[in-house]
């Protein structure tokens, strides 16, 4: 039975499966996991890693990153993926629905993401669970 819940500890089995998503998410080069590093979001007072599991397997997972400004909350999603052999399951579904359920009990007023064109499939499903897509561009410094 696969479950969607925010995992809240992590083993080098972690490790491993949620390297494989990144993969899958990151396909044009290499990826930067470590357990240490899935630690250090675990730890992070404002940020949420929700996951789908089958028997206590990462199968898919979604970053919630909740911001503070001094007008209101907002927050940001990242790293939306499922394994490929998880597909069509409505799991990328249930995955959002879970961060916006849990952007909403944090008193959050808007959630952002970013999408690549290519991935015309993960835009979908952000537009069919409410976001929309804004005229806007968007600015990156890499440090």
């Amino acid at each position: 039975m696969i479950s969607i819940l925010p995992l809240t500890a992590a083993t080098e089995n972690t490790e491993a499966e949620i390297d494989a998503l990144a993969r899958e998410l990151h396909l044009e080069g290499p990826t930067t996991v470590s357990l240490e590093r899935i630690q250090e979001v675990l730890a992070a007072p404002n940020t949420i890693l929700m996951t789908a599991q089958d028997d206590g397997k990462v199968v898919g997972m979604a970053t919630l990153h909740i911001l503070p400004t001094t007008e209101k909350r907002i927050a940001h999603v990242d790293d939306v993926v499922v394994s490929s052999a998880y597909r069509g399951q409505g799991l990328g579904e249930k995955l959002m629905r879970a961060l916006i359920d849990a952007a909403r009990e944090r008193g959050v007023a808007s959630l952002h993401l970013t999408s690549r064109p290519a991935r015309a499939a993960a835009q979908a499903l952000y537009m069919k669970v409410g976001f929309k897509k804004r005229e806007t561009d968007v600015f990156k410094l890499v440090l």
